[in-house]
């Protein structure tokens, strides 16, 4: 396994790492574009192999399983925002007096989207992120919460036409209350929508 034969490059504690918690690496991929490739089942074969590597790296705290599972009588909250090149968002659920995340949500933008005004994006956000978890928000009532203040009449304007017309048409199945959070309380579903910084990004190298 590849924490066996390259024991030295993974830390143990967080001690290992110094006091910083930023770590730089580069993938060198030349000129190939980023692997995008839908979820697809593992051949019967290869299922076995991949729960014990699973197992594996729980038992050295590589990695930890999820201890949240969605509950149908509690609400939920749906965080979503918008950049310039994709969308993102967070299901999510109090429990015990402390949101906890149920799942994640990204997808980048076409070529037509990123030229929509920032409104008509983080509308599209909403729209997505509702579509993708449909299962979970269909037929209850949820909490819908954005940094993007216009949405929060936006909903309510009865003179829509075209898209954003046909946008809220589809919204309004569902069941939800919306809220306005301010940014700097956003930072989950904001991360979510953006591409990965590059080396001199100056807010990264101050965090």
């Amino acid at each position: 396994m590849l924490i066996d034969e390259y024991e030295e490059l993974f830390s143990c504690t967080s001690g290992d790492l110094g006091r910083t918690k930023l770590a730089q690496h580069r993938i060198e991929t030349g000129n190939h574009s980023p692997i995008k490739q839908n979820p697809r089942r593992l051949p019967i074969a290869k299922t076995t192999e991949v729960k014990d590597l699973l197992r594996d790296m729980q038992e050295r705290d590589v990695i930890e399983p999820s201890s949240i599972y969605p509950d149908p009588e509690k609400q939920f909250i749906l965080d979503t925002d918008a950049s310039h090149e994709s969308v993102g968002a967070v299901l999510s659920q109090e429990i015990n007096g402390q949101e906890h995340v149920i799942a994640y949500w990204s997808k980048c933008l076409s070529k037509p989207e990123r030229n929509y005004c920032v409104t008509r994006k983080e509308l599209l956000a909403i729209v997505k992120a509702v579509e993708n978890f449909h299962s979970y928000l269909y037929g209850r009532k949820f909490l819908l919460r954005t940094d993007h203040a216009s949405l929060t009449w936006l909903l309510n304007f009865k003179n829509t036409e075209g898209q954003i017309a046909r946008w809220i048409q589809k919204l309004e199945e569902y069941d939800f209350e919306i809220k306005h959070r301010k940014g700097s309380l956003h930072s989950n579903a904001d991360a979510l929508s953006r591409r990965p910084c590059s080396n001199a990004c100056s807010y990264c190298t101050t965090v």
